[in-house]
């Protein structure tokens, strides 16, 4: 009889998909991960030959938030209590480098929200092509096939005593997931949402 001979792998948490212009996220900081950006398996140099980086966060999804989440097409609006990551990376790293600046140090519970207002179109070689779009109409006019990143502003500070349940819930979720449980603190099915 054959043996398994590697680990099962388990789904990865929900990625808040940043794909609408107005649509704002809201949770409390459950983990902040730096790691290589990866193509194929490898590092991805910049110009001067460092490797790129990206930031992973770790969310309990809060009240306020309308933005997506999901795996492959398994896509939502995330609820309050489930669990979820988003990725930062080149100007969004740097948008959350400058607020670390003024922030204390990083602890579970902390309030990260993200606001999508624009939009940009590039070519095949990265380049910016076209002008910046403020518009969802506009976004949605946009040819299939065309490489869109959609941008906004973050904004990290510390819980309000009223935010103490979203503390706790992080608190939770930390402690899960080093258990290697990836699951909504509110229930225990299967989906994401």
């Amino acid at each position: 009889m054959p043996r398994t001979l590697e680990e099962p792998r388990t789904p990865g948490l929900p990625v808040v998909k940043r794909q609408r212009i107005g649509e704002t996220f809201n949770g409390a900081l459950v983990r902040a991960d730096q790691r290589d950006v990866l193509k194929d398996g490898e590092p991805i140099l910049k110009p001067n030959g460092k490797r790129k980086q990206e930031l992973v966060l770790t969310l309990v999804a809060m009240p306020g938030t309308d933005a997506t989440a999901g795996i492959g097409d398994d896509i939502g609006v995330p609820t309050p209590g489930d669990l979820v990551r988003f990725m930062l990376r080149g100007a969004a790293f740097g948008q959350w480098i400058e607020a670390r600046k003024t922030h204390r140090n990083l602890a579970t519970g902390d309030v990260f929200t993200h606001f999508t207002d624009s939009a940009q179109c590039y070519d095949a070689n990265g380049a910016v092509k076209g002008p910046k779009i403020t518009e969802q109409a506009k976004l949605e006019a946009i040819p299939r096939g065309t490489a869109v990143g959609v941008y906004g502003t973050l904004a990290l500070r510390p819980p309000t005593p009223a935010e103490g349940q979203w503390v706790t819930k992080a608190d939770a979720a930390h402690d899960d997931l080093l258990a290697g449980n990836r699951r909504s603190l509110d229930d225990d099915t299967d989906s994401p949402f």
